[in-house]
């Protein structure tokens, strides 16, 4: 339980990390064999856009994995507007995190506990007024490309991005003082990673996304196996997400706590939930 509300949690805080501007990689008026490259990239880009998963509601089962521990739970999205992720025990939900286009809820069921954040004060806060988006979370939990100040990315946003070719891949690059953020596109045009890097003196610090297991479903694909790694001064930590059975155009409930729930703060959650283990 406390690994299940710590990690649903983590993945909130995720946002922020996602973001760069970008430099235009021109095409060389006077090259033609650059203008051919850059073609060729703008075709890949293209290609990874438009076979993203088209969708207006999404609901999946989520395997939580953490080592050799693991938890169950649902993930439900409204595209644009909102998502929520559960975790189940004994097929009972014993915790949720709703996200929208303002707010994030995280609650506690099982000691009726829950606290509420909003995104603005919290990218304030951070000074990640770009980032902290509702569409970031969405597109790292979907495997889809997020640029900082705009959204989701579409196929007229390739110049907004510094593209090279690196093997058989497509790597795009994004670049801000206090981090930098690549994306990497395999030669099946899919989204493979996503990797956000601070620049934070001699320290090592960085959150990436390795998506694959994508599968074909109706509107597009999406990736049913993720890996989310953390890295600190060396240090990493390694937690998996695996969806299965999606179902199309089901909604949700979002949570409305009643008298037996408590509103709490962010860090007295957090202290209940370290509490539960000893």
């Amino acid at each position: 339980m406390k690994k299940a509300l710590y990690f649903l949690s983590l993945l909130v805080i995720l946002t922020s990390c996602s973001g760069k501007k970008r430099i235009v990689k021109g095409a060389g008026d006077a090259d033609p064999q650059k203008v051919s490259v850059v073609a060729a990239e703008k075709n890949r880009y293209e290609a990874a856009i438009q076979n993203a998963l088209d969708f207006k509601m999404l609901q999946s089962r989520v395997k939580y994995s953490f080592g050799d521990k693991s938890l169950n739970g649902r993930l439900n999205i409204e595209h644009g507007k909102r998502l929520c992720m559960t975790v189940t025990v004994l097929g009972i939900e014993v915790a949720r995190v709703e996200v929208n286009r303002e707010n994030v809820v995280i609650v506690d069921k099982f000691d009726k506990l829950y606290t509420e954040l909003t995104i603005e004060e919290f990218a304030e806060r951070m000074n990640l007024q770009d980032e902290m988006r509702y569409e970031a979370l969405e597109c790292l939990l979907l495997g889809r490309i997020f640029i900082p100040g705009s959204g989701e990315a579409e196929v007229r946003d390739f110049k907004k991005m510094n593209w090279a070719m690196k093997d058989d891949n497509l790597t795009g690059e994004l670049t801000k003082p206090r981090y930098s953020l690549e994306y990497v596109i395999d030669k099946d045009n899919r989204l493979t990673n996503t990797i956000v890097t601070a620049k934070d003196g001699s320290v090592s610090k960085s959150v990436a996304f390795m998506y694959k297991g994508y599968q074909t479903v109706e509107g597009g694909e999406f990736a049913t196996q993720e890996q989310i790694t953390l890295i600190n001064d060396n240090k990493a930590v390694k937690a998996d997400l695996t969806l299965s059975a999606p179902i199309m155009g089901k909604t949700w409930t979002s949570f409305t706590p009643t008298e037996a729930y408590k509103k709490v703060t962010f860090q007295e959650l957090l202290t209940a939930v370290k509490n539960m283990k000893k």
